[in-house]
């Protein structure tokens, strides 16, 4: 979609996220915005009058094609790069059914190229652009699962 606006482009966007982990690997969705590779913890918008915890199994299904069962929040995000503003809750998922595999995005279907578990030492191996800022400043998954709070867009 190079050189349009895309629809979620200049708005604050609400967005739920959720972190699987098992053997030491974090699931990550694949995308492609503007044709380079950017990887995620599976999550999207919240819509209009739904409850973020119906959001986030919602998300879960259509991208990874797991049932999330139980979930606890755990920290929000921010991340404000113009075009783009996004807030975004967090939940660690502690219980689900399914096996992860690629799934969809309603809103475009092209933007989901794959799901994959990675370690942090494969996360650490990817470019900086190229991962959520949350993995910026953790070095395990320990890390990552012990954020709280409010934790704010790096600027670098």
């Amino acid at each position: 979609m190079k050189g349009k606006e895309l629809f979620y482009e200049n708005k604050i966007r609400a967005r739920v996220c959720g972190l699987v982990v098992e053997d030491d690997s974090i699931l990550l969705v694949k995308h492609t915005l503007r044709g380079k590779p950017f990887y995620a913890p599976p999550g999207g918008a919240i819509e209009f009058g739904e409850p973020i915890e119906t959001a986030l199994t919602r998300e879960f299904k259509e991208e990874t094609h797991i049932e999330v069962k139980s979930a606890e929040f755990k920290f929000i995000t921010e991340y404000i790069k113009p075009p783009l503003h996004a807030i975004e809750l967090f939940y660690l998922i502690s219980q689900w059914d399914g096996t992860a595999k690629k799934g969809s995005d309603p809103e475009n279907n092209h933007l989901i190229k794959g799901v994959n578990w990675f370690s942090m030492k494969d996360i650490k191996l990817l470019d900086l652009k190229e991962v959520h800022h949350i993995f910026h400043n953790c070095n395990n998954l320990r890390d990552i699962l012990q954020l709280s709070g409010y934790i704010p867009y790096p600027t670098f």
